[in-house]
């Protein structure tokens, strides 16, 4: 187990495993071309996938090594100069503390410094260029993150529409719908956006493809190398922006269609991938930051790509894959696709679980996962650390609007969307309204289902003796013993709503 200094970062362990959460464990064997418009958080979503025991203080393992050489080392190096040049660049800011003396960041945990290194990074500009010494700590910094991470392999999307123009014709197009990160989707992505700070958004590539892009036409699309993504080529187009709350209008229409037509034929240009497929995968192209709406949004993309295969049956293109990371997003699209008619089009409806696992090609192990079943199988004692994310992953997530809203309709006119809502809400209309919704929701998780997911943590600590594994979770939703773990093997730090009662009786209702 790590120690923890009083500064906060963990102390490496030679055998510490560096074990993170993904949707599968393989790694795509073809990654496919990304296309993004919107400015995101290129961490979201991965909830702390990289900590400090991959970017951890030097181990005793490791004092031969050259300091220089060592991940945090690089890390602190790289943070150091874009600080610093951030200074340079923004003179004003100079009476900052913060600034003038920036060594108070190497305090932080590993997490907080590669998060202050994303954003200096996202704001530097691609001009002037950044000298080869320090160019070569950020991509290794960037590089050795990204080795880390755990990417879902596009061929595990089972598509939900098949285009084929003509039965003799042996082109079709397999059109998916994902809801994810799409950094985590076969490899990262760009952000591209319009004016200079479009150049500001694309960290997970690397300084090179700052200075490949230039700002385009809105409604056109550019074709770059992809550098340090796992996407070998990167679309960049630039969507039309509105205000919040207007309409767009027909100019904007096809400006945006514009966008998925362009991006379309020049990937038509494109080498196909080792294994002959070509994958384009599309975000939600101008709407977030640039208000298109969503809705309208997700008709023209769709429409339009359909409308593109019509008029290009013999394309080169195998799959479009429509990246979604809202959940209404996802409805949206899945709702259209599943409504498309036509002779060409054959809809693919949802397979049971058990049938696509039976049909998933062989994932290949990431080296991290093939190292963390190494340790578990040499390991003599188990402790399970979970949190939120392993009731979400049962289908209990606290972030789920569809979730509250089937549940819980009646108290969204409280402006509350999400169980997270509730957490500190001290609004209630009357006592009777507040405890009317604690009931519903600890009758919601005292009947929430069993999961496999919890029957294969079972089965793994079956392979323990009993007094050689230990469970520690912050979740109160008492799933764990529900689903057969022993109850003196269970701490829950954070209460456990199995142990909620009445402290007094209560009158029947008659």
């Amino acid at each position: 187990m790590p120690l923890i200094r009083p500064s906060g970062k963990f102390v490496e362990d030679a055998k510490q495993p560096n074990i993170h959460r993904t949707n599968h464990e393989g790694r795509a064997e073809s990654p496919p071309l990304f296309v993004n418009s919107r400015a995101k958080n290129i961490m979201r979503g991965q909830r702390r996938a990289v900590t400090s025991e991959i970017f951890g203080n030097r181990t005793d393992t490791e004092t031969s090594m050259n300091t220089n050489d060592l991940p945090s080392s690089r890390l602190e190096k790289a943070l150091r100069y874009l600080l610093k040049d951030n200074n340079t660049q923004h003179p004003s800011c100079s009476h900052c503390t913060h600034h003038n003396d920036p060594e108070w960041i190497l305090e932080l945990e590993t997490w907080s410094q590669l998060e202050a290194f994303r954003q200096a990074l996202c704001q530097r500009p691609a001009l002037p260029k950044i000298p080869a010494e320090n160019l070569e700590d950020i991509e290794a910094v960037i590089t050795y993150r990204d080795s880390h991470n755990l990417l879902t392999s596009a061929k595990t999307i089972s598509p939900s529409v098949v285009l084929k123009c003509q039965e003799e014709n042996p082109s079709s197009l397999q059109i998916s719908c994902w809801k994810g990160d799409i950094t985590a989707l076969n490899g990262r992505h760009c952000n591209c956006q319009r004016g200079e700070r479009a150049t500001r958004r694309m960290f997970p590539s690397g300084p090179p493809l700052h200075r490949q892009w230039h700002l385009e036409p809105v409604g056109s699309a550019q074709v770059t190398p992809g550098f340090l993504l796992q996407a070998p080529w990167v679309l960049h187009t630039v969507g039309p922006q509105m205000r919040p709350g207007t309409k767009p209008q027909t100019k904007h229409r096809q400006q945006l269609a514009s966008c998925y037509k362009s991006c379309m034929s020049a990937t038509e240009s494109l080498p196909p991938l080792a294994d002959g497929r070509k994958v384009i995968v599309f975000c939600c192209i101008s709407t977030g930051l640039f208000a298109f709406p969503s809705d309208i949004a997700a008709s023209i993309a769709v429409d339009t790509v359909v409308s593109w295969y019509k008029e290009h049956p013999d394309t080169t293109i195998t799959d479009v894959i429509f990246d979604t990371f809202l959940e209404k997003d996802w409805t949206l699209y899945q709702q259209i696709l599943s409504d498309l008619e036509g002779p060409e089009v054959t809809l693919h409806r949802p397979q049971p679980l058990g049938l696509q696992r039976a049909n998933l090609p062989i994932p290949i192990v990431n080296p991290s996962i093939a190292k963390a079943r190494s340790w578990l199988d040499d390991a003599t004692h188990l402790i399970i650390s979970a949190g939120a994310g392993l009731s979400a992953a049962t289908g209990l997530d606290y972030t789920s609007t569809s979730l509250f809203e089937t549940h819980f309709p009646a108290f969204k006119a409280q402006g509350l969307n999400r169980l997270y809502d509730t957490f500190g809400y001290d609004n209630w209309t009357s006592p009777a309204h507040k405890w009317g919704y604690y009931i519903l929701h600890l009758n919601l998780v005292r009947n929430w289902p069993t999961s496999p997911l919890y029957g294969t943590l079972r089965a793994l600590v079956s392979r323990f003796p009993r007094e050689n594994y230990f469970v520690r979770t912050t979740n109160a939703d008492g799933f764990f013993v529900k689903n057969g773990f022993d109850a003196s093997r269970v701490a829950t730090p954070q209460a456990d709503t199995g142990f909620c009662s009445a402290m007094r009786s209560v009158a029947p209702m008659r």
